[in-house]
């Protein structure tokens, strides 16, 4: 039966399902998001640590809406706490101003073009471009620039629809899609971060899991006008770094508790090269 499925496909230039590539697969699914003139998500993301010294999990809720060219309106809620991020995100984009909201401090710079512009501009959304999943393909960027080695890994029901999961390597780790078998639509996306070599170590897996993805919603311009919540503080455009009376000077010496308690001072690295790493955790 296979070979003759796949006969079939041959005579009339159809690939059957089981005959397909990962490759195959995923430009389907580039040429479905790459032909819509927007589209509106829905999805729970889960975020999951794990270290010597940490252990984390974070669940948001998460909708967006984005629209050609440049249009978006991308909110996150849940979270919280110093490990945790802020509570509340957003990301809007009105065509001619991009505000990137956490909490109640607001950040407002000229907006892109394009979608694929705001996502290497946005300090909430700049993953996206060294990732596969619905928005980036929406932005029109080619999966072959980030994943490597794609693979059928299986095909498994995901909230009773079929699903292709796809497995690839790209520049952050390593990432699978669950892809419906049916639409070709993003139902799920998983990437795992493992660092070893940091001073922290251990792995970061983000998992979102869709409840809607809708192509070629309707839409008004009003859906992507920007409310500041209470109390915002909105600030502008940060304006060019100014030099500092420190550049070029010995850093002032200081101590700190290393991860097994000892104290440590800077000056006990003296002719060594150190470096600081200063990390927002979320």
């Amino acid at each position: 039966m296979r070979w003759l499925m796949v006969l079939v496909g041959v005579l009339f230039g159809v690939t059957p399902i089981s005959a397909q590539t990962a490759e195959q697969i995923l430009d389907q699914v580039a040429k479905r998001y790459a032909n819509f003139k927007s589209l509106r998500v829905q999805s729970t993301i889960v975020v999951e640590s794990s270290g010597i010294a940490l252990r984390t999990k974070v669940t948001q809720q998460h909708q967006a809406l984005y629209a050609r060219p440049n249009l978006m309106k991308a909110t996150w809620k849940g979270g919280g706490g110093p490990l945790a991020g802020p509570k509340e995100m957003a990301v809007v984009c009105d065509g001619q101003t991009l505000f990137v909201q956490a909490d109640t401090t607001v950040r407002k710079t000229p907006a892109a073009k394009t979608l694929a512009e705001t996502l290497k501009n946005s300090p909430l959304v700049s993953g996206r471009e060294v990732s596969v999943d619905e928005v980036s393909l929406f932005a029109g960027t080619p999966w072959r620039k980030i994943a490597k080695s794609p693979k059928l890994a299986k095909k498994e029901l995901l909230n009773g629809k079929p699903c292709f999961v796809i497995s690839f390597q790209t520049p952050q780790g390593s990432q699978s899609l669950w892809i419906g078998q049916k639409d070709y639509l993003i139902w799920r996306n998983r990437t795992v971060i493992t660092d070893s070599s940091g001073p922290l170590g251990g792995q970061l897996i983000v998992t979102e899991t869709f409840s809607a993805m809708i192509p070629n919603p309707p839409f008004k311009k009003t859906d992507f006008v920007f409310k500041p919540p209470p109390k915002a503080q909105v600030a502008e455009k940060p304006k060019e770094k100014q030099p500092t009376p420190l550049e070029g000077k010995a850093a002032p010496d200081f101590q700190l508790p290393d991860l097994s308690g000892k104290t440590v001072s800077l000056s006990d690295f003296k002719g060594k090269p150190v470096v600081i790493n200063f990390f927002a955790h979320w």
